[in-house]
């Protein structure tokens, strides 16, 4: 069955959708992220695969690919700059959203980045450019995530990460990843915090600065963490101190992820 397009809805020319996709009505599709031109091969048209539904009022721009059976809420922006807006289009990455995932209204996904399949983006979340997010992963509802940053698979993210950070998998992270920000130096990129597997980072705490989250760290809620855990250790005060192990329930329920 062919596509089916709102009349209200504005399409470029080389748009290329799938059978049985949906657009609803006020969308804008395939225009203004990038000049095409024959010569810049790396800049695509928007795709967008089988059996996929994108809702009202919703705007893609071209240099974008949307897998099959994805569905994409009202009120989303896909596809352009973030709050660093630049004009060079060399070595570009498409924008790619892997099969069977959710994007709920009102978020909104900068150029270049990639999501996994069968991931769920919540409300009023926002991704920035050049992030790579594995599969089955949650973004939670109003969650922040900058530029450059890489989540791995199966992880659970609420809070706030910052520029260049690493999330390994199956990690849940409801705090803030900031930088430290000091003896910042002009145009050079600040250490970011890693988050090593199967780490747990609870509401409302920090982590500062180019630290590491080893792996199985559980870090309770409203901690500040301003230096490397240990495999396996609870954290928890301001400053966060080790207080002992992660809870067990914690880690035996990490092993049942990891089998699914």
């Amino acid at each position: 069955m062919e596509a089916f397009v709102h009349k209200s809805s504005v399409i470029a020319d080389n748009v290329k959708l799938g059978e049985n996709v949906y657009i609803g009505p006020n969308c804008t599709l395939g225009f203004s992220g990038y000049q095409i031109k024959k010569n810049n091969k790396n800049v695509k048209p928007l795709k967008i695969g089988d059996k996929s539904i994108i809702l009202s009022n919703t705007a893609i721009a071209n240099n974008v690919l949307i897998g099959k059976n994805v569905y994409i809420g009202p009120n989303c922006t896909l596809g352009f700059s973030g709050y660093q807006i630049k004009k060079n289009n060399k070595n570009v990455k498409p924008l790619k959203i892997g099969d069977k995932s959710i994007i709920h209204g009102n978020t909104i996904i900068c150029k270049g980045t990639q999501i996994g399949k069968e991931c769920r983006l919540d409300y009023l979340s926002f991704i920035g450019e050049e992030t790579t997010i594995g599969k089955k992963c949650v973004i939670e509802y109003g969650a922040k995530i900058y530029d450059r940053v890489i989540i791995q698979d199966r992880c659970f993210i609420s809070g706030f990460v910052s520029n260049d950070c690493l999330i390994e998998k199956n990690s849940i992270v409801q705090g803030d990843l900031i930088h430290k920000f000091k003896d910042i130096v002009p145009f050079k990129s600040e250490l970011s915090p890693i988050v090593k597997a199967n780490s747990f980072i609870g509401r409302k705490a920090l982590v500062i600065g180019p630290i590491v989250i080893e792996k199985g760290s559980y870090v309770g809620a409203g901690a500040i963490v301003t230096k490397s855990t240990k495999t396996k250790k609870l954290y928890l005060g301001v400053p966060a101190r080790e207080v002992g192990f992660a809870p067990r329930i914690y880690i035996k329920n990490h092993k049942k992820i990891q089998k699914s």
